[in-house]
């Protein structure tokens, strides 16, 4: 009989989560394929369409998004690193023309 122990060592995670609205697709895809070039793990990246930004703004009347292709990027880590790996993004979604 084999037996095996696992210790979980949990620590302190933050999560943030960003809409980042970029001039077109191919800069939005470019930003994507850098943060993830360079390490930066995301917890969840979504896309979202002009098309579909316009419908959500026509639909809630509390949300009012610039009607450009729009990524949706969770970040999460622990308490120290998650503000390094937001102005890491941040500089690399700037670099290809984010407007939020």
């Amino acid at each position: 009989m084999t037996s095996t122990r696992i210790d979980i060592d949990v620590e302190q995670s933050s999560t943030t989560a960003h809409v980042i609205s970029f001039p077109d697709r191919r800069r939005t895809i470019q930003a994507v394929s850098e943060c993830i070039q360079y390490g930066l793990n995301p917890g969840t990246i979504e896309f979202v369409d002009a098309l579909s930004i316009e419908l959500i703004n026509d639909y809630r009347s509390d949300v009012s998004l610039p009607e450009e292709p729009t990524l949706i990027l969770k970040l999460h880590g622990n308490n120290d690193g998650i503000e390094e790996d937001v102005a890491f993004a941040r500089s690399i979604c700037e670099d290809y023309g984010a407007r939020t």
